[in-house]
């Protein structure tokens, strides 16, 4: 109780106080197995709670402590399947304090004793629900550790793995809300190793079956908010995606000329991300307002110049923190003859960065955006004397 309400330090002193008594009971009959079994329980928890605290090191001496008392348990009887978990549980929980050291081969080496020990258990024991669930836990531990060293392509058949395992138990009881939502964690996963690997119909593949999954466990319960959250994500997700395929051949329309093209699918898929995030967030925000930015920016190209005006003014109500969208405000200054507001906008942001993400600065953003628009046919007078000024130090 004390673990969940997060109130370590008295969960500690709890723990510790249980090991005192455990290990005076352990001294006086050495022989009694569950007695022993009681006082690794002890260190198990004692373990997991520093780990929680951050206290790593402290952590890793408990469980091992644990660890060869259950060890000693497992060795002395070994058709004891009870003993053999226990050890797997202990392994997972070393693994897991390895992992937060950044000792991420030792840590593989515990998860990987302890997939060995599930994956024995659910062979010799398959009509055991819950030492297949230990197993898929596993193989999921496999694959964050696996992650996390970058190795995403063993990560991703650890991950399969896993999923194999929870749709296995899925099919056995479909009503069973747990294993269902397993699944869809699992999927999560999946889909986020895909996309590293740029495997877009893996991913929209895995979004798609855990939505399916989510859609369901909220129909189930539609008051239950971490469920709800749940779905919103997978549904962003999938818009995600396909907002990348749909922005990739908007790109391409406007690489081969097709320039009005490129702004009406431009306007539309504005339109469909600002509906999303309205749904998912209450208003359009970041992800709206870059759409709205990309807008004036092909509405400049086919001249334009209002509907460019208009679409900065409402991308810069809505997120004033993008920078690049200015750019694109100026240019349309400049091209509806406000040139007195053009130039004043120009010089503003001279210095600056114009994406979080990268070094480019204003006035090399402002040039390359003239040599863009010199190529599509557009050019001002006003370009040379702005980058005259923009260059001026």
């Amino acid at each position: 109780m004390l673990v969940g309400q997060q109130n370590f330090i008295d969960a500690l002193k709890s723990y510790r106080d249980s090991l005192a008594i455990r290990d005076r009971l352990t001294k006086a009959d050495p022989a009694n197995a569950g007695w022993q079994r009681d006082l690794s329980v002890s260190h198990n928890k004692i373990g997991d709670v520093l780990l929680e605290q951050g206290s790593h090191s402290e952590a890793l001496k408990s469980l091992q402590v644990g660890l060869a008392i259950r060890d000693r348990l497992g060795k002395a009887d070994p058709a004891n399947a009870g003993w053999q978990r226990d050890l797997s549980v202990t392994y997972d929980s070393i693994g897991d304090t390895l992992r937060a050291q950044g000792n991420l081969g030792d840590a593989l080496k515990s998860y990987g004793e302890s997939l060995s020990i599930r994956d024995h258990l659910a062979k010799a024991y398959p009509a055991n629900s819950g030492w297949q669930r230990d197993l898929a836990m596993s193989h999921e531990k496999m694959g964050d550790g696996l992650l996390a060293q970058g190795n995403l392509g063993e990560a991703q058949e650890s991950y399969q793995a896993s999923l194999a395992a929870r749709d296995k138990l899925a099919k056995i009881d479909p009503s069973n809300v747990q294993w269902q939502h397993d699944i869809a964690l699992t999927l999560q996963r999946v889909a986020f190793v895909a996309a590293q690997q740029r495997d877009s119909p893996l991913t929209l593949d895995a979004y798609r079956r855990g939505l399916t999954i989510m859609q369901r466990l909220v129909a189930l319960d539609p008051n239950h908010a971490a469920l709800k959250r749940e779905l919103v994500w997978f549904e962003r997700r999938i818009a995600e995606l396909w907002y990348v395929e749909r922005s990739v051949a908007i790109a391409r329309s406007a690489e081969a000329g097709r320039n009005d093209e490129a702004l009406v699918l431009q306007r539309e898929l504005a339109a469909d991300i600002e509906r999303t995030e309205t749904a998912a967030t209450g208003e359009p925000g970041p992800e709206t307002a870059s759409a709205l930015g990309n807008v004036s920016w092909y509405a400049i190209r086919v001249r334009k110049f209002e509907e460019a005006f208009s679409a900065t003014d409402r991308a810069l109500f809505v997120s004033r923190d993008l920078l690049w969208i200015e750019v694109n405000r100026a240019h349309a200054l400049m091209f509806l003859g406000r040139l007195d507001e053009a130039r004043a906008l120009y010089l503003t942001h001279k210095g600056k960065r114009v994406f979080q993400d990268t070094d480019k600065v204003w006035e090399v953003a402002v040039a390359e955006d003239f040599e863009a628009l010199r190529k599509a046919g557009l050019d001002h007078p006003a370009f040379v004397e702005i980058l005259a000024a923009l260059e001026k130090k």
